[in-house]
């Protein structure tokens, strides 16, 4: 949730006048883009690999559930991981100190 409103933030301080609600959504009228990180990829592999693995297990029984764990537990650390990287890049870009739209 933090994340989407730091970004719903940053795109209203990038974006030129006038800013309207057709404007904001409009995915065409971008001043700013967003590089994913490798702690992110790396997230999204092991959370698509965990879901694959779980629906696997349901489907064959091939893995008892407790053996999955590790991985639900590495998913978590990633994506905490993730989260704080991109606080992170955020707080760094200058966008908490206020400023205000000239």
């Amino acid at each position: 949730v933090g994340l989407v409103a730091c970004t719903f933030y940053a795109r209203y301080r990038f974006m030129t006048p006038p800013v309207t609600l057709s404007r904001f959504f409009n995915l065409r009228v971008s001043a700013m883009s967003v590089q994913p990180s490798m702690v992110g990829k790396v997230n999204t592999f092991a959370q698509l690999t965990l879901l694959g693995l779980i629906l696997l297990s349901q489907a064959t029984q091939l893995f008892p559930p407790s053996s999955l764990s590790y991985l639900s537990g590495f998913v978590g650390a990633t994506t905490f991981l993730t989260g704080a990287d991109y606080f992170v890049k955020f707080s760094r870009s200058g966008l908490f100190k206020f400023k205000p739209k000239p």
